[in-house]
């Protein structure tokens, strides 16, 4: 997916072997949980979003950072967004006061007060939120039966944008189209307010589109790693189950397994490394310099760009 900050990587490959010798440590934080969501504000790479999924009623919380992942603090006065949620399935930072996160089966909510209370929405129409994402200043939500909803008046009204009752995963907002990635349709793209499928070959997590190549594309499906440069899709990793995907730059692709770690692959499908190695990986963020990545029940990774990418 296409994250804010992520173009400022382009310039890496050149400079590597220089820096190698200063490339900070890795972080790991919010240990023992599952970061089932992931933001990072467009505009300020220091404060990024984490939302949690556990078993029990009541444990559905949202953790924020302002200083890039050192330091964490539950919003919402340390309380659940509802009393019986478990999930939080998607997180938003629109500035640094107008937060969002959805849940599953207890809709959507947003805080005007940088987290401090977090209120439902209560005209949004579906209480099941798969994914949220920001481009543009418009605030974009994936559901799981009722397809993609935009505002762009701060999550005041919404407007359905379809395409249809797909089973939504997520969604990736570039500058250039909207996509959203369905377990049963494969992938949707929207262009000038229609949408129209761009893969089908297998079930789709998530799409991600190259920072200054909009036609190079990766998709984190449940069979493989599929890559396209603009002529038909390649299949790598086959028989491999991917979470989520990162383009990095026009040589370097970063894909979330669900059982074993981040693969590091070229464009062309050959694997260069293991990161996190027997990890279920389910998201995969920019920050600044760092990536972010979200395990099911290890809590929060925080990497080095240049670690990655050396």
């Amino acid at each position: 997916m296409y994250r804010a900050g992520l173009v400022v990587f382009i310039f890496l490959s050149a400079v590597l072997p220089v820096l190698a010798e200063t490339i900070p440590d890795s972080r790991h934080v919010l240990k023992g949980r599952i970061i089932r969501s992931l933001a990072v504000e467009a505009d300020n790479a220091q404060h990024i979003l984490a939302g949690q999924k556990a078993g029990k009623p009541g444990s559905a919380l949202v953790f924020q950072s302002t200083d890039g992942g050192k330091t964490w603090r539950t919003l919402n006065g340390n309380r659940p967004l509802a009393p019986r949620a478990t999930d939080v399935q998607a997180v938003a930072a629109l500035s640094a006061n107008v937060l969002l996160a959805g849940t599953w089966k207890h809709g959507l909510f947003v805080s005007r007060d940088g987290g401090k209370h977090f209120v439902r929405i209560a005209d949004f129409p579906s209480s099941d939120i798969r994914d949220l994402q920001i481009e543009g200043g418009v605030i974009y939500a994936a559901t799981a039966r009722h397809g993609v909803f935009a505002s762009r008046d701060k999550a005041r009204t919404w407007q359905a944008l379809g395409p249809g009752k797909d089973f939504l995963w997520s969604l990736t907002a570039s500058r250039s189209a909207l996509f959203a990635s369905s377990l049963e349709q494969a992938v949707h793209t929207r262009r000038d307010g229609q949408w129209q499928k761009v893969f089908d070959l297998d079930k789709a997590y998530a799409i991600a589109t190259g920072p200054e190549r909009p036609q190079l594309r990766a998709i984190a499906g449940e069979t493989a790693l599929y890559v396209s440069t603009g002529k038909g899709w390649q299949k790598f990793l086959d028989g491999e189950k991917f979470a989520d995907v990162l383009i990095l730059n026009d040589s370097h692709i970063a894909a979330a397994s669900w059982s074993n770690g981040i693969a590091v692959t070229s464009i062309g499908g050959a694997l260069q490394k293991r990161l996190l190695e027997g990890n279920a990986i389910v998201h995969l963020q920019v920050a600044g310099s760092y990536v972010l990545a979200a395990t099911w029940g290890r809590g929060l990774h925080i990497i080095p760009m240049m670690q990655i990418l050396r």
